[in-house]
């Protein structure tokens, strides 16, 4: 049977050009031999556009498909075509779904942002990293996230007019029947005070643990009293109420029948102390919520890390879903963020590694510090301290990002944003001279690249007499290959190379 017309039958049922996964693992078993678990490796690399994984099994298909009789050149072909397709396949159902989703959602979010990115950020009330994006996202489109408010805020995010006001339900401790209770008694008119407050939420759902979470979170900043005279003063007066409680008749003599001074009937005075540290208020609203509200510890470094070209936790944890990002597995990358949480931990060797969590404006990450590592940098790492981390960015299938710390230092400064502009200077002015380099150049992340055996394949089928060039992105190195590996340049191995590497990685100077 020819290869077409073992093939027919497997490409009969599709729609159109888009071939179904299924069908894909299909021509792997049919024609070159492979298991269903081997071709499931090979539908999760498509799915994923993981086309380094789809490259490591050109041979072994190859091979394969000359046990069952076709051609080496003929297999070549079929692989290439899978390649290409890999790039841009989907399912026509699910794509038509999404097409129409993502029509509905753009229109939304055009015509009426402030609600649609409420209703979002109340999807996902429990998912801090994602609030932050999300946050991160109101911020760009103009948007602003209000702070908790304990006489306007409602369950879930809602919008008013430019502001989205925080949801009483993503604050920790404080439970959805308490907030019932709250919003349905807030229609008999504002919450003067912490006093009038707690008087009037005396009930079943009332517990002073949900109290001081309110007032942690700035939810109760409205009121005339700071946060440390509130905290302070909420045991004292949590403990008078019941006793008032339990020396009256509970249901027939109410608070608001008694008169005197105070309108829940019982005078009492917070202490007069000061408020506390701005960053001590930004620590207790992160417990809180997740999140830093009124602030955030890395706000004042969020324009120099942009200038100076670090990564963001967004992309670097996205990057894994995006075949297109700049960021890749293994990929040398740089960030600056504040260390939220630290896990230490005993290796085999009976050595010490730690697990850092850090945050930056759009979300968190964590960072793997190995034994040597640690010891080095040890003194640099506390929970509050700010970092600057450059190390591997780690990506597996349906785990989380992380990033195998390299080298940790204090956060960049307005020197080291000076030291780049004179180096780009400088490289300008030396451009010309490196212009006149004649040369295949290829770029790699590091010498340990896999791609350089990739390419060296396609350059080792061209000899010639033009130089070769090989530059390592970690380590800003440019490395002259050996004379016999000067090549005869061509557009059938341009071509191939930029298949390999990305157009953007291969030049020719002629």
């Amino acid at each position: 049977m020819c290869i077409r017309d073992r093939l027919k039958p497997i490409l009969e049922n599709t729609y159109g050009c888009m071939v179904y996964q299924e069908q894909v693992m299909q021509i792997f078993r049919e024609l070159a031999g492979y298991s269903y678990g081997r071709a499931d490796i090979v539908r999760r690399a498509m799915s994923k556009k993981k086309l380094d994984v789809m490259e490591k099994e050109r041979e072994t298909f190859i091979s394969g498909c000359e046990k069952n009789g076709i051609e080496r050149k003929t297999a070549d072909t079929i692989f290439d075509s899978m390649a290409d397709f890999a790039k841009y396949a989907f399912n026509k159902s699910h794509a038509a779904c999404y097409a129409l989703v993502a029509y509905r959602t753009a229109y939304l979010k055009c015509y009426y942002p402030a609600q649609f990115m409420a209703a979002l950020m109340t999807s996902v009330l429990d998912q801090s990293n994602k609030i932050a994006r999300y946050t991160a996202e109101c911020k760009r489109i103009g948007l602003r996230l209000g702070p908790p408010d304990i006489n306007s805020s409602m369950k879930g995010f809602t919008a008013n007019g430019r502001i989205i006001n925080y949801g009483l339900l993503g604050i920790k401790n404080v439970g959805a029947d308490f907030i019932d209770e709250i919003v349905e008694e807030r229609k008999n008119g504002r919450f003067t005070d912490l006093a009038d407050f707690c008087t009037r939420m005396q009930g079943s759902h009332f517990n002073r643990r949900a109290v001081e979470s309110l007032i942690r979170c700035g939810a109760m900043d409205c009121f005339q009293s700071n946060r440390r005279q509130m905290l302070q003063g909420l045991p004292a007066f949590v403990s008078t109420i019941e006793d008032y409680r339990r020396n009256t008749q509970y249901g027939q003599v109410g608070f608001f029948e008694l008169g005197g001074e105070s309108s829940s009937g019982i005078d009492f005075e917070l202490p007069d102390v000061p408020e506390f540290p701005k960053n001590e208020l930004l620590k207790m609203e992160k417990e809180m919520t997740g999140l830093y509200l009124s602030g955030h510890p890395m706000d004042k470094y969020s324009s120099l890390c942009e200038k100076l070209g670090y990564a963001n936790t967004i992309d670097l944890i996205e990057a894994g879903n995006d075949a297109g990002s700049l960021y890749k597995d293994k990929g040398f990358v740089k960030l600056c963020a504040i260390i939220t949480h630290i896990t230490l931990k005993q290796t085999k060797s009976n050595a010490t590694m730690a697990f850092v969590t850090a945050e930056d404006l759009y979300g968190s990450i964590e960072i793997i510090v190995f034994p040597k590592t640690l010891e080095k940098y040890s003194r640099l790492l506390y929970e509050g301290s700010v970092i600057s981390v450059s190390g591997n960015l780690s990506l597996e299938e349906e785990k989380d990002a992380k990033i195998l710390a390299g080298e940790i230092s204090l956060p960049p400064t307005e020197r080291d944003a000076e030291h780049m502009a004179l180096s780009k200077q400088s490289e300008a002015q030396t451009g010309e001279k490196k212009k006149k380099r004649k040369g295949l150049f290829l770029r790699f992340n590091n010498e340990s690249d896999e791609r350089i055996a990739l390419a060296k394949r396609v350059t080792d089928i061209f000899d010639g007499t033009i130089p070769l060039y090989f530059y390592y992105i970690e380590s800003k190195r440019y490395e002259l290959q050996p004379r016999e590996c000067f090549v005869e340049v061509n557009e059938t191995e341009l071509a191939e190379l930029k298949r390999i590497l990305g157009s953007e990685n291969v030049a020719y100077i002629e």
